[in-house]
């Protein structure tokens, strides 16, 4: 009698990578025990996975993993965005500025994290979130942080007196 082997999904190889950095402190490899296995798996397809991608694909598409180059590998361990975790910067940023982030605004928030790179995952729904096609502004008009006609006036002056009217 053989051993039947569960399907593989690329949520379950992320899980199981998250988990292996959160114990070791080290994201898996090709060639990390229990990995070796499932990259094989990526790459030519089997137990459920089509083939044609690797480990380091996949990491670098569910954002734990940020390649270069081939020479200059950077590798960097991204925090998982979830709507909870942005409406928590949200509202910090609220209380320090007194006005609603805009997605152009450059200052880093936490770590390389800026809002540009939020609005980014919101619409491309990437770095864990299920969101597509939604702006930053979007998401706080739905999370009824901003009203849906506040202007997000890149001049600060303009959104101040807007505020004032309101």
């Amino acid at each position: 009698m053989g051993h039947k082997h569960f399907e593989l999904t690329d949520e379950y190889i992320i899980e199981k990578a998250r988990a292996y950095y959160e114990s070791t402190g080290k994201l898996p490899t090709a060639k990390t025990q229990g990995f070796s296995h499932l990259d094989r798996c990526l790459r030519e397809g089997g137990r459920g996975l089509p083939g044609g991608s690797s480990l380091s694909q996949l990491l670098i598409q569910a954002g734990i993993r940020e390649y270069k180059s081939k020479r200059t590998p950077k590798i960097t361990v991204k925090k998982a965005l979830t709507e909870e975790r942005i409406l928590s910067l949200i509202k910090a940023y609220i209380r320090r500025y007194k006005e609603p982030p805009i997605a152009s605004d450059t200052r880093p928030i936490d770590g390389d994290l800026t809002w540009n790179r939020i609005e980014k995952a919101l619409y491309f729904g990437n770095r864990g979130l299920t969101t597509e096609r939604l702006t930053l502004r979007r998401f706080m008009v739905q999370h009824r942080i901003i009203h849906d006609d506040y202007p997000l006036l890149r001049r600060p002056r303009l959104r101040k007196q807007w505020m004032e009217l309101r």
